[in-house]
């Protein structure tokens, strides 16, 4: 339901932008997006609303996840399990710029490359 208000408002603030009541322009790379009618701000409220949806759904469910009940209490039978060792990565956006972490070298190198073809493929559609 939220995916479905945000892809509306994007097609309402769309079709606002085409027929005159909007506009787009860029502040470095920051779009700006302006209207002066209602269907920009028809548009615009209902992304918002549409984010606000979707957070609180993946708030709501994430605290009604109940722990399994068959987990060992820690110095059980199955405490010589071997420790799984986590390899983490991740890339923040501050607008095309990547900025890229990771644990592992192997993880950060692929978090690297998509986020250099993000890069390139919003310096190609931007400019």
């Amino acid at each position: 339901m939220p995916q479905a208000m945000i892809l509306v408002g994007i097609a309402v603030l769309a079709y606002g932008m085409h027929i005159g009541e909007g506009g787009i322009y860029f502040i470095v790379f920051i779009p700006v997006i302006y209207g002066t009618g209602p269907l920009p701000v028809i548009g615009g409220l209902l992304i918002m609303f549409g984010f606000f949806l979707f957070m609180t759904q993946r708030f709501t469910a994430i605290s009604k996840v109940q722990p399994l009940a068959s987990t060992p209490a820690p110095g059980g039978e199955n405490d010589s399990a071997p420790d799984v060792k986590r390899k983490l990565g991740g890339m923040v956006l501050i607008g095309p710029i990547p900025i890229i972490f990771g644990s592992d070298a192997r993880i950060t190198l692929m978090v690297s490359i998509i986020g250099l073809v993000i890069l390139l493929l919003a310096f190609l559609f931007l400019f």
